[in-house]
């Protein structure tokens, strides 16, 4: 694959190289396709994609020049178990680096989404191949940011939930909040299986203690979100009074007081 053009970003360990291009489908699927031939700590940055992906499927919209649309090539030598803390770890490191460079408190919405103002600012993506081993082969980790609202807004689908970090980007951001995430998730995923920032994840989740509709492959249903467990499993009680922990899947507050 052609890397792009090197992007030299401040203060970021050697651990990583960054390479930028203006366009492709999806960083995460080039990273997944060139996996064998790159080394760890590989990251592209995209000005737009167009092909964007989400978590369920989903798609996952990224305007030109408004986004920070990013993923990081990774070799986690961790069980499938501590494999799973990326992608919590990656949401502290994304939300540290947001309230940093912008000055703002940024929520969590369980498992992996970033909301500012009651908005969507950033979805998380990470992705495993295990090629029969216990631990991934590699995980490709990907991170789309809403910098700034797009020209003529969000897509009508997306307009109830999407956000914006700020009103307009300066000069500088993207780069400043790609080095920040990048800093702050080399930090948090060179320490796992350890995870010192539960805590703090668990502070800054909005989900326990709210009506919310799971969402499954399977199907959705109601239930109660209780609290963020120690494996960042989600614990609910359904409208009979079960208990469910949650290891994966999504939430929605939609429709739900």
């Amino acid at each position: 694959m052609n890397p792009g053009k090197p992007l030299r970003l401040p203060e970021l360990p050697d651990f990583f190289e960054v390479y930028e291009v203006e366009e492709c489908g999806s960083t995460n699927t080039l990273l997944k396709e060139r996996a064998g031939a790159l080394p760890e700590g590989f990251v592209l940055i995209a000005r737009r994609q167009s092909a964007g992906r989400g978590r369920l499927g989903r798609t996952f919209f990224s305007p030109d020049a408004t986004g920070l649309y990013l993923s990081v090539l990774l070799r986690p030598a961790l069980s499938p178990t501590g494999a799973a803390l990326l992608t919590p770890a990656a949401a502290v490191a994304a939300a540290r680096a947001v309230d940093r460079c912008f000055g703002v408190e940024t929520g969590i919405k369980w498992v992996n989404d970033l909301y500012l103002h009651g908005k969507k600012i950033c979805g998380i993506l990470a992705e495993s191949s295990y090629g029969g081993g216990t631990s991934p082969a590699y995980t490709v980790l990907g991170a789309g940011f809403n910098m700034a609202p797009p020209e003529g807004g969000f897509p009508s689908e997306i307009a109830e939930v999407a956000g914006a970090i700020t009103e307009k980007a300066a000069p500088g951001d993207r780069e400043r909040l790609a080095g920040a995430f990048l800093r702050e998730l080399y930090g948090l995923y060179t320490a796992l299986p350890d995870t010192p920032f539960y805590e703090e994840y668990c502070y800054r989740n909005f989900i326990p203690g709210r009506d919310v509709t799971v969402l499954t492959p399977d199907g959705s249903y109601p239930a109660r979100a209780e609290a963020i467990l120690p494996d960042f499993s989600l614990s609910v009680r359904l409208p009979d009074g079960a208990r469910r922990a949650l290891a994966a899947g999504e939430v929605s507050l939609r429709g739900w007081s």
